[in-house]
């Protein structure tokens, strides 16, 4: 049997440096690894706090007993069951106008209860309705892996809900950190899509020289008139519910996930920085932002530099602009953008730069919360007031239509 000896030589340098480098690296890529490959883990964090997923509405005890309130289930695509909370005054069947609430990356609605509370309280000369929806994985709605793509499709189905429920009232969207991305994103798809083509009521029937279908042909054009008839139909609702959407609230929103990804590692000799571009969900509002703000004509296409051409210029731009408004052009121009002066966790600068490259031309508004944190903005006067006051402008311009 052979035994291990101690060798008397020391290490040599170019094992020391093996271990003193390679070490730290294996093991850094490793993380680098596990932090890519479970990154919707880390975004969307619907099983924190513990228990947040079980948690119960009848469990909750409300501050206030002038409010009313109820959870309900809201059908999303393939399946999926979206679990909601409702919370408004005596009458939710005709407010003033609805808040649809967009939450940050983890929790659930019933841990907004307070925003929502103290929110309805204070607003005296409006009667608003807040519907505050769990997308998937989160509370009890479907434990559906979320995903950018799933979690708009969910929230265009609490849209639809809202404008069924409430067809007379103006909808305001209100996204909270993640969810302030989530609202930019969400406008951003809905843009252009429920626009009726100019010949979406034009038929095309096989031809018969007899005048004549044959079973099948009639059959293939009952069939083609019953689904032009319900895409005509979808349009149509669909714009009706983009219409209704008149408001925008963004408090501390990201501008992107891999932005924030550089916000939690400025440091670049830190490797996870340079994970940003793994990123699979990036939520890029900034850049949505940008591209509702583009003008629809471009000006370095006018050539003749005279004063006709720049007023045809902007006499076209303003038609063009006028007609092809996209849905998050419309309500950005006129958004409020709340940042906490003292947010921990999201840059102030992430939601000034979003106000900075909004659509020109309407009466959009930033404010900072001077001694708010990320999630206590709400127990600050100045939260209560600004909030309030867009909503009643909001109201007053639906009843002024």
């Amino acid at each position: 049997m052979i035994a291990l000896q101690p060798s008397p030589e020391p290490p040599s340098v170019s094992l020391l440096i093996s271990v003193l480098i390679g070490l730290p690296l294996a093991l850094w890529t490793y993380k680098c690894l596990v932090m890519v490959a479970l990154q919707r883990k880390i975004i969307y964090m619907g099983y924190i706090p513990p228990g947040t997923r079980s948690e119960k509405l009848e469990g909750i005890t409300l501050r206030s007993g002038d409010l009313s309130y109820e959870e309900i289930q809201i059908s999303s695509a393939n399946g999926v069951k979206l679990s909601a909370l409702i919370m408004g005054g005596k009458n939710l069947t005709r407010p003033d106008c609805v808040m649809v609430y967009l939450q940050g990356n983890a929790g659930n609605p019933l841990h907004r209860i307070p925003v929502f509370t103290e929110l309805l309280k204070s607003c005296k000369s409006v009667s608003p309705v807040v519907i505050a929806a769990a997308p998937r994985s989160y509370w009890s709605s479907s434990r559906r892996t979320p995903t950018q793509r799933g979690m708009i499709t969910d929230y265009q189905h609490v849209l639809r809900f809202a404008t069924r429920r409430w067809p007379e009232s103006p909808l305001v969207l209100y996204g909270h950190s993640l969810g302030g991305a989530v609202a930019v994103c969400l406008l951003a798809s809905l843009s252009g899509k429920s626009r009726p083509d100019s010949n979406a009521g034009a038929i095309q029937y096989p031809n018969s020289e007899s005048g004549v279908y044959s079973g099948m042909n009639a059959n293939l054009a009952r069939n083609s008139v019953s689904e032009e008839t319900r895409g005509k139909e979808d349009a149509g609702y669909n714009l009706k519910m983009e219409e209704s959407i008149r408001g925008l609230i963004l408090e501390n929103p990201f501008s992107s996930v891999p932005g924030m990804v550089h916000a939690l590692y400025p440091q670049r000799w830190l490797p996870y920085r340079f994970l940003a571009p793994l990123a699979w969900d990036k939520w890029d509002a900034l850049g949505a932002m940008r591209a509702a703000s583009s003008p629809s004509i471009n000006r370095d296409s006018v050539h003749n530099d005279t004063e006709d051409a720049k007023s045809a210029w902007s006499e076209a731009n303003s038609r063009s602009r006028s007609r092809f408004e996209t849905t998050l052009q419309r309500v950005a121009k006129d958004m409020l953008v709340v940042v906490s002066g003292r947010d921990e966790i999201v840059p102030r600068k992430m939601g000034r730069a979003l106000y900075e490259v909004r659509p020109c031309g309407g009466s959009a508004k930033f404010v900072v919360i001077e001694d708010a944190l990320h999630e206590d903005a709400w127990r600050q006067r100045q939260w209560v007031k600004e909030i309030s006051r867009y909503l009643k402008r909001v109201s007053n311009q639906e009843k002024e239509r």
